[in-house]
């Protein structure tokens, strides 16, 4: 800033000089002669000439004067400026107007209560054996946990060995099933094997008494033959051997046909006994179905058994229902786990 005042002071002394330079050869005298009137050198100046030379000057002077002072009471306005100008850059963000709802604070007291809650405690006495950990330490209120986490347990042992006795009555029960499904699949197949024998008997009768009938038919006609011949022999006709002959063929009708009465006898004692073989079949198959349906029962009793104990040993589970926070806990391992402690 004052560089710039120095050089604006020296331009106009140059400028004022020349002024008078050229005033001062209108009136014949040379600069020179009245550069050294003005300062005491030979040549001498009219006191008018010597004011004109020094009002410029004074001018000049005032001039300088007037423009410092007024910079230097504007300075401390601009350095308010710049400094007001510094603090107001600071970040600002641009919204576009629009219509939209408004929205506003409420503050108010109130009551805050989970959406879901669920009391959990216990249904199987025992021992607590564990309590679940979280960072190493025992599950505590506040703590967070998910669906399905096993928070806490009771001793299991007891009710696990009555699950393995279920177990195994259920087994037991299974394997008289497959004996006594099997022993009734034998039966069904004895009385199948005892119908097809009774039949084979039934055709065997109905064969003896076909036989049977021919066998009559046949000593009929020898019968009649050896009557027919008796009278031709006593009549002298046919000779006595001719009748012989007869008399032995109506005695070996007479011998089929006992034979067949044997075989009709036979056979309807093989029907009989056919009878009774699918008549034991059937009762045997009727035995075996009880058995199959008792065994049915043995099964269905024993799984019920079975189910029961697991829902006993499910018991002694405490086991998370849904994503949530621990709101109140008062049990710790090594106490004993009742169903009337809880843990909500």
């Amino acid at each position: 800033m004052e560089t710039s005042d120095v050089t604006h002071l020296e331009k106009v002394s140059v400028v004022e000089a020349s002024r008078d330079t050229r005033e001062l050869r209108r009136a014949g005298v040379s600069p020179a002669s009245a550069e050294n009137d003005a300062y005491g050198g030979k040549g001498k100046l009219s006191l008018a000439r010597r004011l004109l030379w020094m009002v410029p000057l004074v001018a000049v002077v005032l001039g300088v004067g007037a423009i410092a002072s007024h910079r230097l009471k504007n300075q401390p306005a601009q350095i308010e400026a710049s400094a007001a100008a510094t603090v107001a850059k600071l970040p600002v963000r641009a919204a576009r107007a629009q219509i939209a709802p408004i929205q506003a604070w409420v503050f108010s007291d109130g009551f805050v209560e989970a959406v879901l809650r669920k009391h959990l405690t216990f249904e199987a006495e025992g021992t607590i054996v564990y309590v679940k950990k979280v960072n190493g330490r025992e599950l505590r209120t506040g703590d967070f946990v998910r669906k399905g986490d096993l928070l806490a347990q009771v001793d299991p042992r007891k009710l696990a060995s009555d699950v393995t006795v279920a177990q195994a009555l259920r087994q037991d029960a299974q394997q008289r099933l497959s004996t006594a499904l099997a022993s009734l699949r034998q039966s069904e197949s004895a009385v199948s094997q005892a119908q097809a024998e009774k039949a084979r008997a039934e055709a065997s009768l109905a064969s003896a008494q076909a036989d049977l009938k021919r066998a009559e038919a046949n000593r009929d006609f020898a019968q009649t033959d050896v009557n027919r011949y008796q009278k031709l022999w006593e009549d002298g006709v046919v000779s006595k051997s001719e009748r012989d002959t007869r008399e032995t063929q109506f005695a070996e009708a007479q011998a089929a046909v006992e034979a067949a009465r044997a075989q009709v006898k036979a056979a309807d004692a093989g029907i009989r006994a056919a009878s009774s073989a699918v008549s034991s079949a059937q009762a045997a198959v009727l035995s075996q179905k009880a058995q199959v349906e008792s065994a049915q029962s043995g099964i269905k009793s024993a799984i019920a058994s079975l189910n029961k104990t697991q829902v006993i040993l499910e018991d002694t589970e405490i086991v998370a229902p849904f994503d949530g926070i621990i709101a109140h806990l008062n049990i710790k391992e090594g106490t004993i786990g009742r169903p009337s402690g809880s843990m909500p």
